[in-house]
């Protein structure tokens, strides 16, 4: 036995981390080491031929590596190699979550995983055994803000990260639901105490300006919230709380369940009756319901199917949930930014352009849809350039626009609101439709035409856009100068650029919707009587760091931003904590991490920085015609000639419109095609 014992130990001692091509890091056994020449020659643990491999590309075993934890900074001599074996270990027994300190690691499992999102308003929560979870994170975050024992109003933010298809949308979703679900407990505790020192009854729910709602253990397996289902025949199945009826205005029965929701309300609010026991009975305010409902709307308009993730967030956007000092959440605020309009003139191969296009084009029916002359999804240029128009067999795009109407009305928009926003969509598919020719009244301008095959004229696309035909060609092929006496001079524009002046007028007509949903949303969380209230929990949902098969300014973009939300990260985690071990006494040795401060200042910082010489390349196109193979040289000028070589930006060897930065999450190449028309929208 004792002999067994130490065989065991003496290979624990001989294991060792190696680079890996497949898995990036295996274990294997230390057959021998070479230290005059720096190698190592190892043996896989299943056995095989013995291998020389560098000491650097090696990291030590410790036998902590081995022990199934729910925090990953328990390890000893924490290193990537037994982080990921520690993670795969995990996702394998269905353990999406794990933590490293105060930050949680989350795997998306593409399936369904029972009892995973259980929130019910008794019993045991999802959570509630200490284990890594996302509504853990959330209850740090409540407990913080709410702590007694500070003055101080600790506001918290939650940053939810990762790259596209990890489950950014869906966390926050989660996250959200939770903070909703603590929030109406704490309502429930004020009644039930008011309850039980009342002596007489009567009119407890008169007047009430909370309504009747269950958020409880009966909801969909799971949590709800779009959880993924696998059906009977093991395909990834979808399901939604909300089943409409047929009729537009009508009542609608939202008692089923259906298949098939790509933005389906990400919880079950059913009506309750009043009952005596008050056991699965919670209360709602409007903000709490609405909160969900608004999700709804901005994955509609916000949302799109790309090659990665069937329904990817195309924005940012940071929701504030504004607490009262008992705890309950009155108020909301959501800020977007970085809404990629570009998406809406130009879909690559297998996406889809927003989800509210399409919807839009199925859901609608009858009299009003012949009202806006609107056909089905292939038939508009800007759907059916990505030759995707339908998701999945899962996902209903009609259903799914009756539930949009629904959480629209639920959020306060009007029906002649309703109406001007469906005139809007109907007018950017019959604009992105139309096309440009010569006049043949006047050769020396262009006129906008409407194909034979559309059987949608000008002069209807117009009266969409509230304008007379004469104005809307007008604006759209001529331009104007004015001197200095202020009278104006029309001078034609060439084809080109009056069909990117259509482009570009789409773009904007649909980010100023936008904008005006958000407002909307907001105006609808909150209350009637404007109140300050000064603590909140923030919810960051950002696209994660994108690498497509093309990289355009988009990408430069939303991998910007990322690169900020690293070295906030790196902060947090890294620096403050060592000055907490310092400012303590404790013992500790320095963490060496890679600071991205330098690839940050490369990109953003003038005058060098490519997105400040991006923007002279702007405001010279304002004078000539825009020179993308100007501004790439320019790059390739700043940061990769003589003495200016930038170790984080890398020349192709063939030139071309491509440059390369070297991201911390990796090279990404860039094709400087459309960079300054996209840098200013046109």
């Amino acid at each position: 036995m004792a002999a067994a014992e130490d065989e065991a130990t003496s290979g624990a001692e001989r294991r060792i981390w190696v680079a890996d091509n497949k898995d990036i890091w295996r274990l294997a056994y230390t057959v021998s080491a070479n230290e005059e020449d720096g190698t190592v020659t190892v043996e896989p643990l299943e056995g095989g031929e013995p291998v020389e491999m560098k000491v650097a590309d090696t990291h030590p075993f410790d036998p902590s590596h081995a022990l199934d934890l729910s925090d990953a900074s328990q390890l000893n001599n924490l290193h990537e190699g037994p982080l990921l074996n520690l993670l795969i270990r995990r996702f394998r027994s269905d353990e999406i979550y794990t933590n490293v300190g105060g930050v949680l690691i989350s795997i998306n499992p593409y399936k369904f995983i029972p009892n995973l999102y259980t929130l019910g308003t008794t019993g045991k929560e999802a959570h509630s055994d200490g284990e890594p979870h996302v509504y853990g994170i959330a209850q740090q975050a409540l407990d913080a803000m709410l702590d007694k024992r500070t003055t101080k109003n600790k506001n918290q933010s939650i940053v939810i990260s990762g790259e596209s298809g990890a489950g950014k949308t869906e966390a926050s979703k989660h996250v959200m639901r939770f903070l909703i679900n603590q929030s109406i407990k704490k309502e429930q505790e004020k009644a039930m105490i008011a309850k039980a020192t009342k002596k007489s009854g009567g009119g407890g729910r008169r007047g009430s300006l909370v309504r009747q709602r269950s958020i409880g253990d009966d909801d969909a397996p799971g949590g709800g919230l779009d959880s993924p289902r696998t059906s009977s025949g093991g395909q990834l199945d979808r399901r939604l709380s909300l089943s409409p009826g047929s009729d537009r205005r009508g009542s609608v029965d939202r008692s089923g369940d259906r298949r098939g929701s790509i933005v389906a309300p990400s919880a079950r609010m059913s009506t309750l009756a009043p009952t005596m026991s008050g056991k699965h009975q919670i209360q709602s305010t409007d903000i709490e319901s609405k909160l969900m409902q608004s999700n709804v709307i901005l994955e509609a308009f916000g949302n799109a199917k790309t090659v990665r993730n069937d329904n990817s967030s195309r924005f940012g956007k940071y929701i504030k949930l504004q607490y009262n000092e008992a705890g309950r959440m009155m108020q909301a605020n959501t800020v977007h930014f970085l809404l990629e309009k570009s998406r809406l003139v130009s879909v690559a191969d297998k996406e889809r352009n927003y989800h509210v296009f399409y919807q839009v084009c199925k859901g609608m029916i009858g009299y009003e849809k012949q009202e806006l002359m609107l056909k089905e999804p292939a038939d508009y240029k800007f759907l059916a350039q990505g030759k995707c128009i339908t998701i999945s067999d899962e996902v209903d795009d009609c259903d799914d626009f009756k539930n949009l109407f629904l959480s629209m009305q639920e959020c306060g928009v009007s029906d002649e609101e309703l109406d001007c926003v469906w005139r809007m969509i109907a007018a950017i598919l019959h604009l992105g439709n139309v096309t440009v020719e010569q006049d043949p009244e006047n050769d020396q301008r262009a006129k906008l035409v409407s194909p034979e095959e559309t059987e949608v004229e000008i002069e209807f696309i117009a009266e969409l856009l509230g304008v007379d035909e004469n104005t809307l060609q007008m604006s759209s092929t001529m331009h104007s100068t004015k001197s200095g006496r202020g009278s104006a001079t029309w001078h034609p524009l060439k084809t080109s650029e009056v069909e990117d002046g259509v482009q570009a007028l789409i773009k904007y007509m649909y980010h100023e919707l936008f904008g005006w949903l958000v407002a909307k949303i907001n105006e609808a969380h909150q209350l009637k009587t404007p109140e300050t209230f000064k603590s909140f929990i923030g919810i960051l949902d950002i696209f994660g760091f994108e690498i497509m098969k093309k990289n355009s300014f988009e990408q430069l973009c939303i991998n910007f931003a990322n690169e900020v939300l690293q070295q906030q990260f790196n902060q947090h985690i890294f620096v403050l904590e060592q000055r907490i071990y310092e400012s303590e006494g404790l013992d500790w040795s320095v963490i060496s991490f890679r600071d991205n401060q330098a690839i940050i200042d490369m990109i953003g910082k003038r005058p060098r920085g490519l997105l400040p010489i991006c923007e002279e390349h702007v405001m010279l196109s304002a004078k000539r015609a825009a020179d993308n193979n100007a501004l790439v040289q320019a790059y390739h000028n700043a940061h990769a000639l003589g003495d200016k070589v930038n170790e984080f930006y890398a020349k192709p060897r063939f030139q071309g419109p491509d440059f390369i930065i070297n991201h911390f999450a990796g090279p990404v190449s860039y094709d400087t095609t459309s960079f300054i028309q996209k840098n200013k929208d046109a």
